[in-house]
């Protein structure tokens, strides 16, 4: 298997951190050994109650906390992915 594989999150709506992103939209995150703030992403720093994670393997986005393909998972077009969710 030569497939990378990319841990990605997207803030739940619930968190405080909601608005630092467009909604619903996926960034490359990556988990780190702290105390209280395991994934770092997006320029900052999250718990990971903020977020919704995801994997993008071999062109699409796998959405952990559903199962379902979201997207061609492509960085440039992880804000335009989000603006048609929330739409």
């Amino acid at each position: 298997m030569s497939e990378q594989q990319q841990l990605v999150a997207r803030i739940r709506r619930g968190s405080k951190y909601w608005g630092q992103t467009p909604p619903n939209q996926w960034f490359d995150a990556r988990m780190v050994a702290d105390d209280h703030y395991h994934l770092r992403g997006n320029g900052n720093n999250y718990r990971i109650v903020d977020v919704f994670f995801g994997v993008h393997v071999d062109g699409v986005i796998l959405d952990l906390s559903n199962g379902k393909r979201v997207r061609p998972a492509c960085p440039e077009t992880y804000r335009e992915f989000g603006r048609e969710m929330a739409s």
